[in-house]
């Protein structure tokens, strides 16, 4: 925990094999798997610093992934990551069209409305946080994208504990 750098490249190495996981299990059980979202040093992206990148799998193989576009403070002061350069995905899928705002992503009503006024229907928001607050202003968040875009909002948030 104490080795920032390190701890980014030791889950970004680990990508591979979660990729191969949500293939797998996407083709298996005929379902989409949003993945979750982690860091990834792409080439030609922010030179040697990563992207947080969530791809989403279906039942025949990768759909794509979405880079979240607004860092937190922590992401990009104490970590140095960047936002992704594709800008904003819309998968059509067999359960409709799908957007996806990363976390912090979902506070700022402007993605999500670029991603409805192109024919989002559902808006997927996985999230990762340390605090309970932290929690609630995703979720918040998620919500009142689904309500100011008139459409399904999907959360799903991981927990994580630091020990201090």
């Amino acid at each position: 925990a104490a080795d920032l750098e390190g701890a980014l490249s030791e889950v970004a190495r680990h990508r591979p094999a979660a990729d191969a996981l949500h293939e797998r299990l996407a083709a298996e059980h005929g379902v989409l798997i949003l993945g979750g979202s982690g860091p990834v040093f792409a080439q030609g992206i922010g030179g040697n610093r990563p992207v947080n990148r969530a791809t989403l799998y279906g039942p025949a193989g990768v759909l794509g992934h979405q880079d979240k576009q607004i860092m937190t403070r922590f992401e990009r002061e104490d970590w140095d990551v960047v936002p992704g350069t594709d800008g904003l995905t819309l998968f059509d899928t067999q359960a409709g069209r799908l957007g996806v705002a990363i976390c912090y992503d979902s506070e700022f009503p402007l993605l999500s409305r670029a991603l409805a006024e192109h024919g989002a229907e559902i808006l997927l928001a996985p999230s990762c946080t340390e605090t309970e607050a932290g929690f609630h202003r995703v979720r918040i968040g998620a919500i009142s994208r689904a309500l100011e875009d008139q459409c399904v909002a999907v959360h799903r948030h991981l927990p994580v504990t630091i020990d201090p």
